[in-house]
């Protein structure tokens, strides 16, 4: 007779289950911890898939409404509304909600100042075509050249 292992004792397969004890239960807490993570951690956060508490976060530091922020990431206003705070986003859309946060956080890093940040975002660039940094940030290439803008900025070549 040959020999089956027992049902209970063979290894799970599929989806891990996620676990989300390392991410902070607060969206105000949440920015600060993202920007302290290393590229790995904060990679693993995306995977895990982010939430709409998360994205309420970074819209209450953006001071920025559902429809500009449904906008930002190509989805309706909603998608946004219907989400409950604790069900995740698709990995495509945790992913824009990641681009955005990344931004957010190495605008931060070049201006110091969240208010400072939120008008220079908000105001037209000569750099960009008279365009506003928020116009380009809609497609992948224009959050490039905004951070890129950032980047010359922080190094004294704007």
């Amino acid at each position: 007779m040959e020999h089956k292992p027992d049902q209970s004792a063979r290894r799970g397969r599929g989806r891990p289950k996620l676990n989300e004890n390392y991410i902070p239960e607060y969206p105000a807490d949440f920015i600060p911890f993202y920007r302290n993570l290393s590229f790995i951690e904060r990679e693993k956060v995306v995977r895990t898939r982010l939430t709409k508490k998360h994205l309420v976060c970074i819209k209450e530091a953006l001071s920025i409404d559902y429809d500009t922020l449904a906008d930002l990431l190509g989805v309706t206003d909603r998608v946004l509304h219907l989400r409950k705070d604790n069900e995740p986003f698709s990995r495509l859309i945790s992913d824009k909600i990641a681009s955005l946060l990344e931004l957010y956080c190495y605008g931060l890093d070049v201006f110091n100042d969240p208010k400072q940040l939120k008008g220079w975002l908000s105001s037209p660039s000569e750099s960009l075509n008279n365009r506003r940094p928020f116009d380009l940030i809609k497609t992948h290439p224009g959050l490039l050249k905004v951070r890129d803008l950032m980047h010359r900025m922080r190094l004294g070549q704007y």
